[in-house]
């Protein structure tokens, strides 16, 4: 048995980041970057104008201007500048005419049919964006392992990035087992309990954006449970089990990874709930395969897909390996263990600071609690705290 700690430094020295690949910039949301970005070519590509209004030879002003043109957003043809005396009608995001060296906004002119009279001279430069003042071609824009964002999408559009160099997505397949569960639609015959985990699992992964593929679950059968993780493993590269790890005569799951051809990295975790987890590596042609067995009872499970699953996620991704977390005062006994303990909880905001409370009915089998907690305060083992770390239950953010 290794210690939480330790557990989690085993999947960071055992699972290797995906290789990158170039996916459609659309696509890359929330994804991060195999590589940095460099700017292809300034921004703004050329000078143009922040308002709506007229450009002007700054040392013409003031006075009475002709207005010889019209700057509008789009194809623009400058061959001609302005000379002496002259401006150009401008609209925002047009690009300044030669010549030009300041735009006066429309409201701070009058104009008359050709001309318009200017009152005060503005300065070089007013209401001008310059080329390149943002950033210079060649500037590093992006560092490599920048999660991609909807702003960083419209960056990278914005400076005709067709594609982008991603750590993609792992595909995840889940599989569950046990002799006493039934799909959603049919009928319990006594002793039986609906399939729960393969949906909570499922609904996680589809808020993080993995891709997941679901299998139906499978009595606790050696064969046909290699069969099912074998079919599994085909187009994956995380398997997540649930049930079938502990040490029971039906526990069969760790013994049709080993024959798989998975290494065992660890199995059981001084942690409370989810110390039967299993986790395993094995080499195919495609590359690394990874193994994370989950308890059966449902709190278990979801307690070791946050803690571990996540973890797991984060380093294919090549992100680090870190949680939402704050302290919070704690006031309730606790019994003394030499396992690290999660215990559900909600916290309130007080004067002196966050304060965790226990939700009632802590056991691994008790989902209503997990489903009204916050967060997980963290017990260490044998201590008697009065703060505690709360990880935060955020079920979407990796």
């Amino acid at each position: 048995m290794v210690s939480f700690e330790q557990a989690l430094e085993l999947i960071r020295t055992h699972v290797s980041p995906l290789p990158p690949t170039g996916v459609p910039t659309l696509q890359a949301l929330r994804l991060p970057l195999a590589e940095p970005i460099r700017a292809p070519v300034g921004w703004p590509r050329f000078d143009n104008s922040a308002v709506d209004g007229y450009a002007v030879r700054a040392s013409d002003c003031p006075g009475s201007l002709r207005v010889v043109r019209e700057s509008k957003a789009g194809p623009s043809d400058n061959a001609r500048s302005l000379g002496p005396g002259e401006a150009s009608r401008i609209f925002t995001g047009a690009e300044v005419p030669p010549g030009a060296d300041a735009v006066v906004m429309q409201e701070d002119v009058a104009r008359s049919g050709d001309s318009i009279e200017v009152g005060d001279a503005p300065p070089v430069g007013a209401n001008i964006r310059k080329a390149s003042e943002e950033f210079r071609q060649g500037d590093l824009l992006l560092e490599s392992g920048t999660l991609i964002s909807p702003a960083t999408i419209g960056l990278l559009a914005s400076l005709g990035f067709e594609s982008v160099p991603v750590r993609p997505w792992p595909r995840v397949a889940i599989v569950t087992t046990g002799d006493e569960v039934r799909p959603l639609g049919e009928t319990l015959l006594p002793g039986e309990i609906y399939e729960s985990n393969s949906a909570m699992l499922a609904a996680a992964l589809h808020l993080l954006g993995v891709p997941v593929t679901l299998q139906r679950a499978v009595i606790d059968q050696p064969d046909l449970t290699r069969s099912a993780l074998a079919e599994a493993l085909a187009n994956a590269d995380l398997v997540l089990s649930t049930g079938g790890v502990s040490v029971g005569d039906h526990d069969v799951v760790r013994a049709a990874f080993a024959s798989l051809g998975f290494g065992e990295v660890f199995w059981r975790v001084a942690i409370k709930p989810g110390k039967p987890v299993y986790f395993g590596r094995s080499q195919s042609a495609e590359g690394p395969k990874y193994a994370l067995g989950l308890p059966g009872n449902p709190v278990s499970a979801a307690v070791g897909f946050l803690l571990f699953g996540k973890a797991i996620l984060r380093r294919l991704l090549n992100r680090p390996c870190e949680r939402i977390t704050l302290r919070a005062s704690w006031r309730e006994p606790t019994r003394p263990s030499d396992r690290t303990e999660f215990v559900r909880v909600q916290c309130t905001e007080t004067e002196r600071g966050w304060q965790a409370v226990p939700l009632k009915g802590q056991g691994s089998h008790m989902l209503l609690g997990l489903a009204q907690a916050g967060g997980l305060a963290r017990i260490d083992p044998n201590s008697q705290p009065d703060e505690v770390e709360v990880i935060a239950l955020d079920w979407g953010t990796l």
